[in-house]
């Protein structure tokens, strides 16, 4: 389990007067035991900090929810990578909302993530990718997303936003 967020301490302090918004599992009926939710929205977590997060997140029970904001970060496809890797030891995760707005992920790491997504989670029944403003998503990536959906055979519910990613084509 997670011993204590003061791991976390140095790579989440919000900028002052920013607010932050958050999806929350009010809606799902999964035990507190099951279930992680994290906000670093506009925040100095990276590739770094998604690796510590990932490392502990492999450590973890088998998780049925996870949502976690990283929106307006320097997350990139390096970081994305390591949550990739994490997810594979949560293969009974039916829920995963992933906020990657404003982050510097692009078709590669999207690729590689859609690729595992597909491989290891297919317990998954709702799933959300935001990627609003990604800069770096051309298109391949999305190609890849379409391509991993069609393995997960119990997805009941899906969101992806894309809107203001300025190089799509």
């Amino acid at each position: 389990m997670l011993k204590s967020s003061a791991a976390f301490r140095p790579l989440v302090q919000h900028e002052k007067d920013s607010t932050t918004t958050s999806s929350s599992f009010q809606d799902w009926e999964i035990s507190a035991k099951r279930r992680l939710e994290f906000d670093f929205g506009t925040t100095l977590f990276g590739d770094k900090g998604m690796t510590l997060l990932s490392d502990a997140l492999e450590s973890l029970s088998p998780l049925l929810a996870l949502n976690l904001n990283v929106y307006e970060t320097g997350l990139g496809d390096s970081g994305l990578h390591q949550m990739a890797k994490a997810l594979q030891s949560q293969q009974h995760l039916q829920y995963l909302n992933l906020v990657m707005a404003n982050t510097r992920v692009s078709d590669e790491g999207i690729i590689h993530f859609m690729t595992a997504v597909s491989s290891w989670l297919t317990s998954l029944e709702n799933f959300m990718l935001n990627l609003r403003g990604c800069a770096n998503i051309l298109g391949p990536g999305i190609a890849s997303y379409a391509d991993a959906l069609r393995s997960l055979r119990s997805l009941r519910s899906l969101k992806l936003n894309l809107r203001n990613c300025s190089q799509l084509q």
